[in-house]
């Protein structure tokens, strides 16, 4: 299974959900970007540190924009909110089969909150958030 995960900016949610999920499932692909993607920055520094407090690694990651090239390539599109959800299949109709709420498809029905601007606990919050849906994902 190669899953994209998808959130805002990419500098936050998707890539701490990326490097997760490629740690829980090693037999995995694991991808991610952003919907609003201006320039290739790296990881925020609250995702980075709350990734080195789990034992992952955000180091060289930089952002980048979602496009029809990667939704084409990959099996599934995992969104971080419903709003992002909906923006993906707009934008890329022809792929909304793919295309899913990651809460939604956790059976947990809900958002992953954005910690961008937040300090280290709702980093933390996040991480967390993200770890219960991805032990709840079934990939075959």
């Amino acid at each position: 299974m190669k899953v994209l995960f998808i959130c805002t900016g990419n500098t936050c949610r998707s890539p701490l959900a990326e490097a997760l999920a490629r740690s829980m499932y090693p037999g995995e692909e694991f991808a991610s970007a952003g919907l609003f993607v201006s320039s290739a920055q790296a990881a925020s520094p609250g995702a980075a540190a709350v990734a080195a407090e789990n034992g992952l690694s955000l180091d060289g990651r930089r952002a980048r924009p979602v496009d029809e090239a990667m939704l084409r390539e990959f099996d599934l599109a995992l969104t971080m909110t419903a709003e992002h959800c909906r923006l993906l299949r707009g934008r890329f109709p022809v792929w909304a089969a793919k295309v899913a709420r990651l809460g939604d498809a956790a059976g947990m029905k809900r958002d992953v909150a954005d910690p961008w601007g937040g300090g280290p606990e709702e980093y933390r919050a996040c991480f967390g958030e993200l770890k219960k849906m991805l032990e709840r994902m079934k990939w075959s």
